[in-house]
């Protein structure tokens, strides 16, 4: 068993973990305003970001409403998609690093994921692939420090909401009895919506806008 809501699924379909994602459809629709706001909307790197945060709604709705092999590649893949192009764009146009650097950096952070799996598998219910992740943000906060001082308390404020997200996906298994088999897992998806929205609204208000 992946989830505690899989107890209560009918036919795949996992109630709160499926609907929950409607928040990153959220996240992608208010984050295209915002970008429209700060006038970067034909911003390659914008029309980017809201596409993958849409796509991983719907993937994570396809994995828990369906529960199939290739629904859980439509759920992964959007989101690893959304961290590498994040973090490459938050380095080169936040933190002023150049390009190949923010690569090494992206590949860095894949491999480090890739390495925590192979040590640890299931470790933290499966939540160690995302713990590089975490470092990752943390890692931005302390660089924005000198570089964009600006922007630095969103990063801050991302780096304590995904520690807490990471938290409720750790814990659903372990909390199944105590929350009559609905787990935690629906709460990372929130917070995650809201983490995205965070991100992307945060590289609105502060990231030079650049030609589409």
């Amino acid at each position: 068993m992946n989830y505690c809501e899989e107890l209560l699924a009918s036919n795949g379909f996992e109630p709160l973990n499926a609907v929950t994602n409607a928040g990153f459809l959220l996240a992608a629709g208010l984050s295209w305003r915002a970008f429209r706001r700060a006038g970067i909307a034909g911003d390659r790197v914008a029309r980017t970001l809201v596409a993958l945060a849409a796509a991983i709604g719907f993937g994570s709705f396809a994995w828990h409403a369906t529960g199939e092999a290739w629904a859980q590649w439509a759920d992964v893949l959007p989101i690893l998609a959304f961290v590498l192009v994040f973090l490459a764009s938050a380095l080169t146009r936040l933190c002023g690093v150049g390009l190949r650097t923010a690569l090494v950096a992206c590949v860095a952070l894949v491999g480090s994921a890739a390495l925590a799996i192979a040590l640890f598998g299931r470790a933290l219910n499966g939540s160690v692939a995302y713990v590089p992740v975490w470092f990752g943000l943390l890692g931005l906060t302390l660089l924005l420090r000198r570089r964009a001082p600006r922007a630095r308390p969103a990063f801050a404020l991302a780096t304590l909401l995904f520690a807490i997200s990471l938290a409720f996906r750790t814990l659903d298994l372990a909390l199944c009895e105590a929350t009559a088999s609905h787990g935690t897992h629906w709460l990372w998806h929130v917070c995650n919506s809201l983490l995205l929205a965070l991100l992307m609204h945060t590289f609105a208000r502060h990231a030079p806008a650049r030609p589409a």
